[in-house]
């Protein structure tokens, strides 16, 4: 790549997805077909696209890059492409969709510390979920809905009764959840979200509902290392306060939340007009199409096409990105994830970096 430009590799970097059937999955996310007028009957269920992450086979869509792994992107882009350094230089995010026509397991993620001393692995896993779709009475688990311990929490595992003792929590399109280390949780049957993470994929079952997969198996379940990860303290949780960053013509930018490792921003704006992206972040940040087609345009003659459900990788300090529907009747829906350091200053530099100019 050494004959690529450099100023040239600093540009918007859309990427492809990875689709994953699963036992819990639907039909909500095959594109341009309706799952209700029978085509898609023999076909797999789709419980996942993940969007953004390394070494999945995930390639870049457009510009110099194009076709190059995330993974080696990131060891070829110029100095300042990514405002810092990685932990243990794995890019930190994982972006997915998750559509679950099916109730997923009652499960927990370790944290840092557990993730290290129970597999070999730098980061555990904390998570946001922001609700796409969600059909009538649907819900979600997260956390306890009362104090209990170990022994408790053993003994309704055994006797298959641990809902019980579980929060229930209804859920509505555009609401948002932190789902922290340790915290049992699991998303409800008719739910879509778009998931944004820590970049691991370590996942402790501890129910699944006995249910089988299509070799007749039930899957494993991981009670002993879920019983030195689960956190006993998330009782009764709830959605954290979103603040709106700035308002615009025809459209707004939402904070939806902040945690040691990540923050997320939601940009809503109409078709008709779309939005120059002004916001010199000094990190990078990564952009989740969660609504339709869009179009991004970039230096002096780049537009690329932005699908559903596909993520982009804006350079840090970048301004001068153009979004626009590929439909002027359609909106523009993206999430975008941002890690800046965890320190004092955290909260003013996201201000500063989001006003208006």
């Amino acid at each position: 790549m050494s004959d690529i430009i450099n100023e040239n590799k600093i540009y918007p970097i859309i990427f492809s997805r990875k689709i994953k059937s699963t036992i819990w999955g639907g039909r909500r996310l095959y594109s341009g077909r309706d799952p209700e007028n029978g085509r898609l009957g023999s076909c797999p269920k789709i419980g996942e696209i993940w969007s953004l992450c390394e070494n999945h086979n995930i390639v870049a869509l457009n510009g110099p890059y194009k076709l190059f792994m995330l993974e080696d992107i990131l060891k070829d882009v110029p100095v300042g492409f990514l405002g810092g350094p990685f932990q243990n230089n794995h890019f930190p995010l994982i972006m997915k969709i998750i559509d679950a026509d099916d109730r997923l397991s009652i499960q927990l993620h370790p944290d840092d510390e557990k993730a290290r001393e129970l597999e070999k692995y730098y980061c555990g896993k904390t998570e946001m979920w922001y609700v796409l779709d969600a059909s009538a009475d649907s819900e979600i688990i997260l956390g306890f809905n009362r104090k209990i311990d170990e022994n408790e929490f053993r003994r309704h595992i055994e006797n298959n009764s641990l809902e019980s003792v579980l929060n229930h929590i209804r859920v509505k399109k555009g609401d948002t959840f932190l789902i922290r280390p340790g915290c049992v949780h699991a998303i409800g049957k008719g739910v879509l979200i778009a998931e944004i993470q820590q970049n691991c994929d370590i996942t402790y079952r501890v129910y699944d509902y006995a249910r089988k997969d299509a070799d007749g198996k039930t899957r494993e379940l991981h009670i002993k290392k879920a019983l030195k990860c689960v956190d006993y303290d998330q009782i009764n949780v709830n959605a954290p306060r979103a603040l709106r960053l700035c308002d615009f013509k025809g459209g707004s930018v939402t904070h939806l939340n902040s945690n040691a490792y990540f923050d997320v921003a939601a940009y809503e704006f109409s078709g008709e007009r779309g939005f120059d992206y002004k916001f010199k972040l000094p990190v990078f940040s990564v952009f989740m199409n969660i609504g339709e087609d869009i179009y991004v345009s970039y230096g002096d003659s780049g537009c690329d096409y932005f699908p559903k459900y596909s993520s982009l990788l804006m350079p840090a300090g970048y301004e001068g990105a153009h979004f626009e529907a590929a439909d002027s009747e359609n909106g523009i829906s993206l999430l975008q994830a941002f890690t800046l350091p965890d320190t004092p200053q955290k909260s003013s530099i996201i201000k500063s970096s989001f006003s208006i100019r």
